[in-house]
């Protein structure tokens, strides 16, 4: 045994100095090397948890953004909808104050305004111009329809 010998790091024992493994404790002589083979299946594991984990986030971070857009959307329609109900209820309550109670130049006065909740009540409803005029013109064609069939 004419080789240099060192003791090793963990038990004591007398190992070759060129060893890297004792023989009888079985642990590597440089520290890097002992934490990083012994804990080798968990640090691959932690990468692949940390991965998973940084997918969720960002799956989870799109998934906010998509329903604050969809909340945002909801209540904008909820805002034209409380819109559109109003105008309705102002519309009918001026339509049986006309029919009711109102005279001649109050009833243009009252059906103006009728006619600007009308027109505001669409313009909600129906924001693009085409699709309003299309609507307006299905209505009319009922009106046609009902005005002759009456006669």
């Amino acid at each position: 045994m004419g080789e240099n010998m060192k003791e090793c790091r963990y038990c004591c024992e007398k190992i070759n100095d060129k060893a890297t493994i004792c023989n009888k404790c079985g642990r590597f002589q440089n520290c890097f090397r002992q934490y990083t083979q012994t804990s080798h299946g968990a640090l691959a594991l932690s990468v692949i948890m940390v991965i998973i984990a940084i997918l969720a986030y960002v799956a989870a971070k799109q998934d906010h953004i998509a329903a604050k857009e969809a909340l945002d959307k909801a209540n904008l329609v909820e805002q034209a909808t409380q819109e559109v109900a109003k105008s309705l209820i102002e519309i009918n309550y001026l339509k049986a104050k006309t029919r009711n109670q109102i005279g001649g130049k109050q009833q243009e006065r009252v059906h103006k305004i009728i006619q600007s909740d009308l027109n505001r009540t669409l313009k909600l409803v129906f924001p693009d111009d085409e699709e309003r005029n299309e609507f307006v013109q299905g209505i009319e064609k009922k009106y046609q329809q009902t005005m002759s069939s009456d006669k």
